[in-house]
């Protein structure tokens, strides 16, 4: 799965779910542990409001929201 992907499927998620911890979307998406903190870290600093630490669990604050679009790859690639 390329980058791009993962991240928008890491928000999809986080969309769906109250607080969750990062081993179940480890899980979720297949990736390792710190790929995960690595990509919650990305979104938070690319100004997404995702609340929560390594260990305790991460929630995206209501309110935010993705329009529904359909990109190509390369265009996911270039938005990451």
């Amino acid at each position: 799965m390329r980058r791009a992907e993962r991240l928008f499927r890491l928000v999809q998620e986080l969309r769906t779910r109250d607080v969750t911890r990062a081993c179940d979307l480890a899980r979720t998406l297949e990736v390792s542990l710190s790929t995960v903190y690595r990509d919650i870290a990305h979104l938070q600093g690319s100004g997404l409001p995702i609340e929560g630490e390594a260990g305790v669990g991460y929630l995206l604050r209501p309110g935010f929201d993705l329009p529904g679009l359909t990109f190509t790859h390369d265009q996911l690639d270039a938005l990451a």
